[in-house]
């Protein structure tokens, strides 16, 4: 008889495209980083031993010595995958998620792990369709249609896993979202502080579903095919061992708010008087440009 492991031993499938959503700070990044973190620590060394095999035979064909790092992750926001050697994720940005060409030649060694934070915010589809949109913008259309579309849909032959999260999945290209092969919602985070005779730990509550399962049964409902509870979704919870917001930096968006601020300033509320033509004219312009 075989028996599943608990969710956070279990490795991710090659080849999985992972997406975390959910309301806002209900815990979609930590969720993803706390997944990564685990995996690192059960599984970098697999992933680095299949990934040498692979390139040594490569190599072997391509006359070439082949070699990878021994850290098979990469984020585009620090991670810190193990605290006491200090080891981090290897940086990326947005134009690495793609099949190398000739703009950006990022090669990822074989059974990495690529975790993208707020991935929507960047490929944003509709500031792609607005009037004027910049020339940047519009490059990314032609590179996400050509390079992007293609790592994603061939990055399970590469042995990768692709985790990313976001805020408004509709944003995300058409051809992306098709892509996606397991989809996260986070529903709750619990955090427990360490007490005299309790570790210290996450717990999270979410709703794991296949959005690609889903689709399918959606087109054969009409012929009466409905699928098992296990076959689209299920409910799970999560436990990490530890506080994982000293991983990463869970308000890294702050530091927007303080760009060139030297002192707060106020607006008053605008006044009205009833007997002033004058003052009734300027409170209804302010009531209707505000």
């Amino acid at each position: 008889m075989c028996i599943a492991l608990p969710l956070e031993k279990q490795d991710f499938q090659n080849g999985s495209i992972i997406v975390f959503n959910g309301k806002q700070r209900v815990g979609k990044t930590s969720l993803m980083t706390a997944m990564i973190c685990d995996n690192f620590k059960r599984y970098n060394k697999l992933r680095f031993k299949n990934a040498c095999a692979e390139l040594l035979q490569i190599g072997r064909a391509k006359g070439v010595n082949l070699t990878c790092d021994s850290v098979m992750y990469f984020s585009n926001y620090d991670i810190l995958l193990d605290a006491k050697r200090g080891i981090h994720t290897h940086a990326i940005d947005k134009w690495d998620l793609a099949v190398p060409n000739d703009k950006v030649i990022q090669y990822y060694p074989p059974y990495s792990v690529i975790a993208f934070m707020e991935l929507d915010k960047h490929f944003n589809n509709r500031a792609w369709n607005m009037r004027g949109a910049d020339d940047e913008s519009k490059s990314l259309v032609s590179y996400v249609s050509k390079f992007v579309y293609m790592f994603f849909a061939t990055l399970g032959q590469h042995h990768l896993t692709l985790l990313i999260d976001y805020q408004i999945f509709e944003k995300l290209d058409s051809a992306l979202r098709s892509l996606v092969t397991d989809c996260i919602y986070v529903l709750g985070k619990r955090d427990i502080k360490r007490g005299l005779f309790r570790r210290e730990k996450n717990i999270y509550s979410f709703v794991w579903t296949y959005p690609q399962n889903i689709s399918f049964f959606e087109k054969v409902s009409a012929l009466g095919i409905t699928p098992r509870a296990g076959d689209v979704y299920k409910r799970c919870r999560y436990r990490f061992k530890g506080n994982i917001h000293t991983r990463y930096d869970s308000f890294s968006c702050n530091p927007l708010y303080y760009d060139g601020l030297n002192q707060y300033e106020y607006k008053r509320h605008p006044s009205i008087d009833w007997r002033d033509d004058e003052s009734l004219k300027e409170y209804c312009k302010v009531i209707f440009d505000s």
